[in-house]
């Protein structure tokens, strides 16, 4: 089966400066990315060894990168990692595959592993919460972002972005459909996410919604969900 992320690495392009924000990647970079390098500031090392998980075309392991951390990017698709090698890959080792293809770092262990909107498109999380477990060092610290449930909840009433759940009320399975790409989702609560990595032995940190901004919504009006938050920020520290 192929990769619907492989079509989808033009649509987002690659982000060096302000100048190259568009429509299509701007909630993610101005929404999403301030609440994790805040995070990161607070309890992150520079020159550490970072792991982005999920990197797609690239663009916020770059912003790693300048900010002086040693990174890694992870994508399984093949067009997205082609698209960051090409932008990115002198300064940034980019690695095509997902958790599975991770053991090569067992030895050599990540301080940090940073993850946006990955993780609601896996089903079995537990076994890639397992294998990220196995290449972070302890007191090491895990943040990500994924969908907030109650954003999904505001979509399917408006019949916006998604499709065919199994709930109105509680929705854990569905589809995204992004631009005719009908990508299977999976939405987990903050208990469950934090329920999973406890059993890994990691504690939460921080639990974050950040919000649409009226300014963010006057330069980009993506639609007229804005009572809630589209992204849940967890931030955990392995024991």
């Amino acid at each position: 089966m192929s990769n619907p992320w492989d079509s989808l690495s033009l649509k987002y392009g690659t982000v060096k400066n302000d100048s190259d924000i568009t429509l299509d990647n701007a909630d993610n970079i101005l929404i999403a990315w301030p609440v994790i390098l805040d995070f990161l500031k607070q309890y992150g090392r520079k020159n550490a060894r970072l792991l982005e998980y999920g990197c797609g075309t690239g663009s916020f392991a770059y912003k790693l990168h300048n900010l002086a951390y040693d990174v890694t990017g992870v994508d399984s698709s093949d067009e997205m990692i082609k698209t960051a090698k090409s932008a990115f890959g002198k300064e940034i080792h980019f690695l095509k595959g997902d958790t599975s293809n991770l053991s090569q770092f067992e030895k050599e262990k990540f301080s940090i592993v940073t993850s946006i909107m990955t993780f609601q498109f896996v089903e079995d999380i537990e076994k890639v919460f397992h294998n990220i477990t196995k290449v972070l060092q302890s007191e090491g610290i895990f943040v990500f972002a994924v969908f907030n449930p109650e954003f999904i909840k505001e979509c399917l009433r408006t019949k916006t972005f998604f499709e065919n759940f199994d709930s109105f009320e509680k929705p854990q399975t569905g589809i995204f459909n992004l631009n005719g790409n009908k990508i299977p989702v999976f939405i987990r609560t903050v208990q469950e996410y934090n329920e999973i990595l406890k059993n890994l032995n990691f504690e939460p940190i921080i639990e974050s919604y950040p919000p649409f901004t009226e300014e963010f919504l006057r330069k980009y009006p993506i639609s007229n969900l804005i009572n809630e938050s589209e992204y849940m920020t967890l931030g955990y520290k392995k024991k």
